[in-house]
């Protein structure tokens, strides 16, 4: 099954408002890169890029397990 999920460039959290000009139809995965994984998402051009950490980041799995988050 393939959902997408509106992910505002401007998170919503830190004042972030509705225009549809900076929100991205985004999947689980990606959402979750960006917010858990601190991946950024830039301006390039007329689109936006994912940018990933400098190092890797750790994140925890359900049930304790450990996995590399990109």
């Amino acid at each position: 099954m393939s959902s997408t999920s509106g992910h505002h460039v401007d998170f919503w959290t830190e004042g972030g408002h509705n225009n549809l000009r900076k929100i991205l139809p985004v999947c689980y995965f990606q959402h979750r890169l960006v917010h858990e994984g601190e991946w950024q998402v830039v301006q390039f051009g007329q689109g936006y890029k994912f940018i990933p950490p400098e190092r890797p980041v750790v994140s925890r799995r359900r049930w304790g397990e450990r996995r590399w988050a990109a």
